[in-house]
């Protein structure tokens, strides 16, 4: 009796503290379910996909009740949410301004060759333009420099994520086990008394 006593103070001390609302987003997983409760088991309600925006309305030591952008409410695992987009999605971010810059670059050694090419006699204009090209040219390259690093940065903190993503699927695992094991039949009884089932 004393184990519920303790382990409904603890929830609600949690919840009062985490009433603020923030988002986050789902990991680099394919789906995951909002479930109508805390269990694992519990009925999956809806599916997200990797890089959905939830709002967070709740958290427990393992789930986090969240609402996604149509409005549904769910609990979802906790090792499932990050607080920024998955590096993929960062990456695909970059990898479109990376786009937009080479672009920008064409047009400018276009403008470039342009200026080369015209007539003797402008070339004082010519000059000033070639000068102003060259420093866009300049502008483009180390901007296409920084894009390329922060591809490289985001691929290497993709990986990082998807290494520490299976350690924590693994973490929680066991522990689902272990908590599995101690509460065996009797865990439904500890949810509904705790006012969660």
């Amino acid at each position: 009796m004393k184990r519920i006593v303790r382990g409904c103070v603890v929830i609600a001390m949690w919840s009062a503290a985490s009433a603020f609302a923030e988002t986050m987003y789902v990991t680099d997983q394919v789906t995951v379910g909002l479930r109508a409760d805390v269990t694992p088991a519990a009925t999956v309600l809806a599916t997200v996909s990797t890089g959905a925006a939830l709002e967070i309305l709740e958290r427990n030591s393992s789930f986090v009740r969240v609402r996604d952008a149509n409005g549904i409410e769910g609990w979802v695992e906790a090792t499932a949410l990050a607080p920024q987009p998955p590096a993929a999605q960062q990456l695909k971010s970059v990898r479109a301004e990376l786009d937009r810059t080479r672009a920008q670059l064409a047009n400018a050694q276009g403008e470039l060759g342009k200026a080369r090419a015209a007539p003797a006699a402008d070339g004082d204009k010519v000059q000033a333009e070639l000068a102003s090209t060259r420093v866009q040219l300049g502008k483009f390259q180390s901007d296409i420099k920084k894009k390329d690093d922060e591809i490289a940065a985001a691929t290497a903190a993709r990986d990082t994520a998807v290494k520490e993503t299976a350690a924590l699927r693994a973490a929680v695992a066991h522990e689902a086990a272990v908590h599995e094991q101690i509460l065996g039949v009797g865990a439904p009884k500890f949810t509904f008394m705790c006012g969660l089932g």
